[in-house]
């Protein structure tokens, strides 16, 4: 009675849901599991070939490169149920590894500083396995460090050897993505940029950029610990991120075409440039070149307008080492953005300074 009074019933109410993106992953695991327990089929087929079901996803949640429409960093939450119920069928004989879902795999290393899957590891077992894809490697070189059961029983024995992180840039023009990547004597450097898609859903964060060092980040941001946080909207707004902004204001929710790329030994880059017609602040026109020389990240901003405008640079150190040209004074309450003052303390100890020149920060 258990199957058909309780997992049977809930099975048929979840199939009816109306939740997107993860959400609706974790529905169809759920009601597609109870199915496949219950023998009941037409339940199990609709959690993958229905208009709420697994293949959905591929249309209504991911890019054409493969990312989840919600962002980058939204973009594990629906693919480790995604991962979870491919493997569970598989073992019933049904492989739901289509040429579609191979790229939400390829997103989901090409969207890592190393190019190294940062979830969902034991499951390129069974991805390498299938697509044979060797930017996987990386992935599978980390995961078999320590023992893991699902490469002793998916796994290809005897991979190649090779490196440890991928090196060459990734570019993800559906989602509006690029990862500059340079190998170094001083380590690996990676520099991220988003062009196109917020990182976070509802963030204005175009042109944002993070910077990595062997994997780990060195710059920060304003995030959130809970949603019920009466601070937790500030990580949408744009002054929460590494970038400009224009008289206090959001900026609008534009695609910044890239302008150029160059790669060479020493040095790799792209040149960002707003179009006019879709600008990111009205009246403004913008250039952002990122690049790493070196084992140096470099980013160069270049903004006119033809009225007076005030610019805003914005920078969220990781360490109080990290040192600025531009002499800083502290801010005794919160900065005020535009018509709208901050929640003292909201965005942490914060630090100012005018200038008419251009400044560096190291």
């Amino acid at each position: 009675h258990i199957e058909y009074d309780v997992l049977h019933k809930a099975a048929t109410r979840l199939m009816r849901h109306g939740a997107e993106m993860n959400q609706r992953a974790e529905y169809f695991v759920c009601f597609g599991t109870a199915g496949l327990y219950c023998r009941q089929w037409a339940i199990a087929g609709e959690a993958i070939y229905g208009d709420q079901g697994f293949l959905s996803l591929f249309d209504d949640g991911f890019s054409e490169d493969g990312n989840g429409l919600e962002g980058g960093n939204y973009h594990r939450a629906t693919v480790m149920s995604m991962c979870r119920f491919a493997e569970q069928l598989h073992d019933q004989g049904v492989s739901l590894y289509t040429p579609r879902f191979k790229r939400v795999f390829d997103a989901s290393v090409m969207t890592t500083p190393r190019g190294v899957a940062e979830y969902c590891q034991a499951s390129y077992e069974q991805a390498y396995r299938i697509y044979r894809n060797p930017d996987y490697l990386p992935t599978l070189r980390q995961l078999r460090k320590s023992f893991n059961a699902q490469s002793v029983l998916d796994g290809v024995p005897g991979i190649p050897d090779g490196p440890e992180a991928l090196s060459a840039t990734s570019v993800l023009d559906a989602s509006g993505y690029l990862f500059l990547r340079r190998n170094t004597p001083a380590g690996h450097r990676c520099l991220a940029i988003n062009f196109g898609m917020q990182w976070d859903r509802t963030e204005l964060d175009r042109l944002h950029t993070r910077f990595f060092v062997d994997g780990k980040r060195i710059d920060r941001q304003i995030g959130r610990i809970t949603y019920g946080s009466p601070f937790a909207g500030n990580m949408y707004r744009s002054f929460a991120h590494n970038l400009v902004t224009v008289d206090g204001m959001d900026m609008t929710e534009q695609r910044v075409p890239i302008a150029g790329q160059h790669g060479a030994d020493t040095l790799t880059a792209a040149l960002f440039m707003t179009r006019e017609d879709a600008p990111l602040y009205p009246g403004v026109r913008q250039w952002r070149l990122v690049a790493i020389a070196g084992e140096h990240f470099i980013v160069l901003d270049h903004l006119e307008s033809a009225t007076p405008r005030q610019y805003a640079w914005h920078y969220y150190a990781e360490s109080k080492a990290q040192q600025v040209s531009l002499p800083l004074e502290a801010m005794v309450t919160s900065p005020a953005m535009a018509a709208r003052r901050e929640v003292n303390g909201s965005v942490g100890p914060c630090r100012r300074g005018m200038t008419d020149k251009a400044l560096v920060a190291s």
